[in-house]
């Protein structure tokens, strides 16, 4: 697809939600879980749970926790100033194709972005030493501030640690937008860097891969 093309973002609608949380959020600061999603890949969150922002920011950025997305967004109860903020965000960084109605990236008519939005979107994360940390790993579990919940939080990128220089940045997937993946990669030995952004595919791994090996 030409990199200008509006597309369903699915949940690369999250590095969105990433920066929009932490640019007005201290990571140590704890939020009460108000909303509970339960649909889609979940985290586990249970309503009333105490959770700090940085675990919930490995939710969505490892995990791609939907209720970790609603959570953030209910997080000072004005679920419609944080869709807002999140389309300010987006303006601010220079994605100029992209619109968003909910924070995890559930399919909307009017949730739409473009290839190269996406590689804007993930250029701006990997300026964020937090969040650029958080996308790269593979697998962490979290607690709650009362130490009673444990998460297991399983990275959904299959290409994290199978190939030589690619790092994780974001996965997506709902049946309207098909496979989405943004990926950042520093080629060995040059250490040239290039943000790679897959939409609508059927096989993002492979398509990734693909592009990588220059096959």
């Amino acid at each position: 697809f030409p990199s200008h093309d509006r597309l369903y973002p699915a949940s690369t609608t999250k590095i969105i939600t990433a920066l929009t949380t932490i640019a007005d959020k201290k990571l140590d600061d704890t939020i009460t879980v108000e909303v509970a999603t339960d649909e889609g890949q979940i985290m586990g969150l249970v309503k009333g749970e105490k959770m700090s922002i940085e675990n919930l920011l490995y939710g969505i950025l490892v995990h791609s926790a939907n209720d970790a997305a609603y959570a953030l967004a209910h997080a000072k109860g004005d679920f419609p100033g944080f869709i807002k903020s999140m389309n300010v965000t987006a303006k601010q960084i220079g994605m100029t194709s992209s619109n968003f109605t909910n924070p995890a990236g559930f399919d909307d008519p009017n949730q739409l972005t473009t290839p190269h939005d996406l590689a804007i979107a993930a250029r701006a994360l990997l300026e964020n030493p937090t969040l650029r940390r958080m996308v790269s790993v593979k697998g962490i579990t979290v607690l709650d501030e009362d130490f009673k919940i444990a998460h297991e939080l399983a990275n959904v990128n299959e290409l994290l640690g199978d190939i030589e220089g690619l790092g994780g940045i974001k996965t997506g997937f709902t049946e309207a937008a098909g496979e989405n993946l943004v990926s950042y990669f520093k080629t060995p030995f040059t250490n040239h860097e290039y943000i790679i952004a897959v939409m609508k595919s059927k096989d993002r791994f492979q398509d990734t891969k693909n592009i990588v090996t220059g096959k």
